[in-house]
Protein backbone atom coordinates (compact mmCIF):
# COMPACT_ATOMS: atom_id res chain seq x y z
CA UNK A 1 0.00 0.00 0.00
CA UNK A 2 1.14 3.52 -0.78
CA UNK A 3 -0.07 6.40 1.42
CA UNK A 4 1.30 9.89 0.73
CA UNK A 5 0.21 13.16 2.33
CA UNK A 6 1.79 16.49 1.40
CA UNK A 7 0.77 20.03 2.33
CA UNK A 8 1.88 23.32 0.80
CA UNK A 9 0.91 26.96 0.95
CA UNK A 10 0.90 28.69 -2.42
CA UNK A 11 0.80 32.50 -2.66
CA UNK A 12 -2.22 32.59 -4.97
CA UNK A 13 -5.97 33.06 -4.45
CA UNK A 14 -8.02 29.97 -3.73
CA UNK A 15 -10.42 30.48 -6.66
CA UNK A 16 -7.57 30.47 -9.19
CA UNK A 17 -6.00 27.31 -7.83
CA UNK A 18 -9.35 25.52 -7.56
CA UNK A 19 -10.07 26.34 -11.21
CA UNK A 20 -7.12 24.05 -12.07
CA UNK A 21 -8.73 21.15 -10.19
CA UNK A 22 -12.47 21.54 -10.78
CA UNK A 23 -12.81 18.91 -13.50
CA UNK A 24 -10.96 15.81 -14.58
CA UNK A 25 -9.81 17.24 -17.92
CA UNK A 26 -8.12 20.19 -16.21
CA UNK A 27 -6.76 17.90 -13.51
CA UNK A 28 -5.16 15.77 -16.21
CA UNK A 29 -3.00 18.75 -17.19
CA UNK A 30 -1.50 18.66 -13.68
CA UNK A 31 -1.42 14.91 -13.09
CA UNK A 32 0.76 13.55 -15.85
CA UNK A 33 0.04 10.00 -14.70
CA UNK A 34 -3.54 10.14 -16.09
CA UNK A 35 -3.39 8.92 -19.69
CA UNK A 36 -5.88 7.90 -22.37
CA UNK A 37 -8.74 9.77 -20.73
CA UNK A 38 -12.21 9.10 -22.13
CA UNK A 39 -15.06 11.03 -20.50
CA UNK A 40 -18.11 8.83 -19.79
CA UNK A 41 -20.28 11.27 -17.84
CA UNK A 42 -19.91 14.94 -17.01
CA UNK A 43 -22.01 17.00 -14.65
CA UNK A 44 -21.22 19.98 -12.51
CA UNK A 45 -19.21 18.66 -9.59
CA UNK A 46 -18.96 15.08 -10.89
CA UNK A 47 -17.22 13.51 -13.86
CA UNK A 48 -16.71 9.84 -14.61
CA UNK A 49 -14.01 8.79 -17.04
CA UNK A 50 -12.13 5.75 -18.22
CA UNK A 51 -8.38 6.25 -18.06
CA UNK A 52 -5.02 4.61 -17.83
CA UNK A 53 -3.00 5.57 -14.78
CA UNK A 54 0.71 5.40 -15.39
CA UNK A 55 2.97 4.87 -12.41
CA UNK A 56 6.76 4.97 -12.23
CA UNK A 57 8.73 1.92 -13.41
CA UNK A 58 6.58 1.70 -16.56
CA UNK A 59 3.54 0.34 -14.72
CA UNK A 60 0.10 1.27 -16.01
CA UNK A 61 -3.37 0.32 -14.87
CA UNK A 62 -6.82 0.78 -16.42
CA UNK A 63 -9.44 2.37 -14.20
CA UNK A 64 -12.84 4.01 -14.26
CA UNK A 65 -12.40 7.18 -12.24
CA UNK A 66 -14.87 9.50 -10.60
CA UNK A 67 -13.85 13.10 -10.02
CA UNK A 68 -16.05 14.77 -7.41
CA UNK A 69 -15.60 18.39 -6.36
CA UNK A 70 -17.08 20.68 -3.76
CA UNK A 71 -16.81 24.32 -4.73
CA UNK A 72 -13.42 25.67 -3.65
CA UNK A 73 -13.06 23.03 -0.90
CA UNK A 74 -11.83 19.75 -2.35
CA UNK A 75 -11.40 17.54 -5.38
CA UNK A 76 -11.57 13.76 -5.02
CA UNK A 77 -10.28 11.46 -7.75
CA UNK A 78 -11.30 7.90 -6.97
CA UNK A 79 -11.29 4.57 -8.78
CA UNK A 80 -14.82 3.25 -9.16
CA UNK A 81 -13.79 0.13 -11.04
CA UNK A 82 -10.47 -1.10 -12.32
CA UNK A 83 -7.18 -2.87 -11.81
CA UNK A 84 -6.22 -1.29 -8.48
CA UNK A 85 -7.61 -2.57 -5.22
CA UNK A 86 -7.90 1.13 -4.30
CA UNK A 87 -6.89 4.41 -5.93
CA UNK A 88 -7.79 7.64 -4.17
CA UNK A 89 -6.34 11.10 -4.62
CA UNK A 90 -7.79 14.01 -2.62
CA UNK A 91 -6.93 17.69 -2.96
CA UNK A 92 -8.16 19.83 -0.07
CA UNK A 93 -7.94 23.61 -0.30
CA UNK A 94 -8.37 26.37 2.25
CA UNK A 95 -7.64 30.07 2.52
CA UNK A 96 -4.66 31.15 4.57
CA UNK A 97 -2.83 34.39 5.29
CA UNK A 98 -0.11 33.56 2.77
CA UNK A 99 -2.48 32.49 -0.02
CA UNK A 100 -3.99 29.02 -0.32
CA UNK A 101 -3.20 25.89 1.68
CA UNK A 102 -3.29 22.72 -0.43
CA UNK A 103 -3.24 19.27 1.07
CA UNK A 104 -2.81 16.28 -1.25
CA UNK A 105 -3.49 12.76 -0.05
CA UNK A 106 -2.83 9.74 -2.29
CA UNK A 107 -3.72 6.16 -1.38
CA UNK A 108 -2.94 3.29 -3.73
CA UNK A 109 -3.45 -0.41 -3.07
CA UNK A 110 -2.46 -3.04 -5.59
CA UNK A 111 -4.19 -6.34 -6.25
CA UNK A 112 -1.12 -8.47 -6.84
CA UNK A 113 1.03 -10.22 -4.23
CA UNK A 114 4.40 -8.48 -4.53
CA UNK A 115 2.76 -5.09 -3.93
CA UNK A 116 4.92 -4.35 -0.88
CA UNK A 117 8.13 -4.39 -2.95
CA UNK A 118 6.56 -2.30 -5.72
CA UNK A 119 5.14 0.16 -3.18
CA UNK A 120 8.54 0.60 -1.59
CA UNK A 121 10.07 1.48 -4.97
CA UNK A 122 7.24 3.66 -6.28
CA UNK A 123 6.38 5.78 -3.23
CA UNK A 124 9.35 8.20 -3.40
CA UNK A 125 8.82 8.66 -7.13
CA UNK A 126 5.13 9.43 -6.64
CA UNK A 127 6.02 11.89 -3.89
CA UNK A 128 8.26 13.68 -6.40
CA UNK A 129 5.43 13.72 -8.97
CA UNK A 130 3.15 15.44 -6.47
CA UNK A 131 5.85 18.04 -5.82
CA UNK A 132 5.95 18.64 -9.58
CA UNK A 133 2.17 19.12 -9.58
CA UNK A 134 2.62 21.94 -7.06
CA UNK A 135 5.32 23.44 -9.29
CA UNK A 136 2.97 23.26 -12.32
CA UNK A 137 0.21 25.01 -10.38
CA UNK A 138 2.63 27.77 -9.38
CA UNK A 139 3.89 28.17 -12.94
CA UNK A 140 0.36 28.33 -14.38
CA UNK A 141 -0.81 30.80 -11.73
CA UNK A 142 2.23 33.02 -12.32
CA UNK A 143 1.49 33.03 -16.04
CA UNK A 144 -2.14 33.97 -15.32
CA UNK A 145 -1.01 36.84 -13.07
CA UNK A 146 1.13 38.34 -15.84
Amino acid sequence: MIKIEIQRTLPFPLAGIFSRLDDIVKLRALKKDIRELSLVRSESGLQIADATIGLPLFLSFRARLSCATRLEKYCELKQVKGEFREYLCIYELSDSQGGTDISVSVTIRFRFGFAMIISFLIEPLLRRRIEREFARIEKLELARAL
